[in-house]
């Protein structure tokens, strides 16, 4: 007896209902079901990382590589929509690497990323022929070189100008006073070229200071 066709309706049905168990099985427990739900010419694709692969094996080889070097925190599924040909999926994904398996990474172990993550999947019968994954929009948000300790810089009130002389203008004026030349205004000092020179006495005659307010 023919088997009745599927309609449009079922297939597209079908194709979400294969690309959900695929996302549900995404971990080291499921991943013999993951490659269950591909063809046997599957095709594995990371454009942006340089990833083509195209056996079952070698795939599963793949993420569970992956498996090992991260540590997944959140997935956040924002939009999945299906064809009777094709599946996509949008989502953001949020873990710490630990390991080197994620090929071509541009970040060290140790680091948590925020990425966004689209899918695109190829079906046929119901089962997965063809998997591209593109990463973008990766951003850093706890480098590891960032988590040792680092000396305090927080400003304290004996770093105002008016409580220590800058090291700048301390230096001109031991230079002045040591060879008895003009010492222009420091370019960080607050105080106009006239002021400056009366008050460290580098210059003579009355002040007529076009600034003084």
């Amino acid at each position: 007896m023919t088997p009745t066709p599927l309609t449009r309706d079922e297939i597209i049905a079908r194709n979400l209902a294969a690309v959900a168990d695929h996302f549900a099985n995404e971990n080291p427990d499921g991943i013999a079901r993951v490659i269950a739900g591909y063809t046997d010419d599957i095709v594995w694709e990371g454009p942006a990382r340089g990833i083509l692969i195209r056996d079952k094996l070698e795939v599963q080889r793949a993420y569970l590589r992956l498996f090992e070097s991260m540590d997944v925190h959140k997935v956040t599924h924002l939009y999945r929509f299906a064809t009777e040909d094709w599946a996509f999926d949008d989502s953001i994904i949020e873990f710490t690497l630990t390991g080197d398996g994620f090929t071509n990474c541009p970040f060290e172990p140790g680091t948590r990323v925020s990425m966004r993550l689209v899918h695109a999947f190829q079906l046929r019968d119901g089962k997965i022929c063809r998997e591209n994954g593109y990463k973008y929009g990766a951003t850093p948000t706890i480098p590891s070189s960032l988590t040792t300790s680092r000396p305090d810089r927080t400003r304290r009130p004996s770093d105002n100008a008016n409580t220590r002389a800058r090291p700048s203008l301390r230096r001109h004026v031991l230079e002045h006073l040591a060879t008895g030349t003009f010492a222009p205004k420091p370019r960080n000092s607050r105080l106009s070229p006239v002021r400056w020179r009366a008050r460290n006495k580098l210059g003579s005659g009355p002040i007529n200071d076009p600034q003084a307010g």
